[in-house]
């Protein structure tokens, strides 16, 4: 079975874009919001039990009445039918890598930036003033660690739990993609 991929980004590390990127390379198939609702949909999933796939999910999806580990658990045997498909699966971000790990093999990669860089880049993509971007980055980050602290008991920061990470502040996104596609193939036993 190829390993499921599985990139985790920092808003403004440009992760969605290295995901994409990747997917061309590696010839998986890149799962998107869009996609998961799809999938699990397909597996009996409906409405707010995938709520969390969207941005603001967190509070959103804590005041739901069964325990973090179960309202996410329904969605492991979509997820895992994605990972056993021949093409294989890249999916980006939203806590996948925990529901999948120890159930099938995966390569869990982080897309970082420098804080700065990532507001620079958040203020010419959605066209805001410094101050709004900062806020809107640095908000995202405590969204996302707050998620994880909440669901999985985990540290978003925690670089122990990643197996790939890159660091777009000094890579372009198709060096960067490259990085992801290596390591896909050597963790397939090919050569890098």
């Amino acid at each position: 079975m190829k390993p499921c991929v599985v990139v985790s980004e920092q808003m403004g590390a440009d992760g969605g874009l290295v995901a994409l990127g990747a997917s061309a390379l590696t010839g998986y198939r890149l799962i998107l919001r869009d996609s998961l609702r799809k999938l699990a949909r397909s597996h009996g999933v409906q409405g707010t039990e995938w709520q969390w796939l969207d941005q603001g999910w967190s509070r959103l999806f804590a005041t739901l009445d069964a325990p973090p580990d179960v309202r996410l658990a329904i969605l492991r045997p979509a997820l895992m039918a994605a990972c056993r498909a021949s093409r294989g699966a890249l999916f980006l971000g939203r806590g996948i890598s925990e529901l999948l790990h120890g159930h099938v093999p995966l390569l869990r990669t982080r897309v970082v930036a420098p804080f700065e860089l990532r507001c620079q880049r958040i203020m010419r993509q959605v066209n805001l003033t410094s101050s709004r971007a900062e806020e809107r980055v640095r908000r995202s980050d405590e969204e996302n660690a707050w998620f994880y602290r909440h669901f999985f008991g985990l540290n978003w920061d925690d670089s122990a739990r990643y197996d790939l990470i890159i660091d777009t502040g000094g890579l372009t996104v198709a060096e960067a993609a490259a990085r992801v596609a290596r390591a896909v193939a050597v963790s397939q036993g090919e050569a890098a």
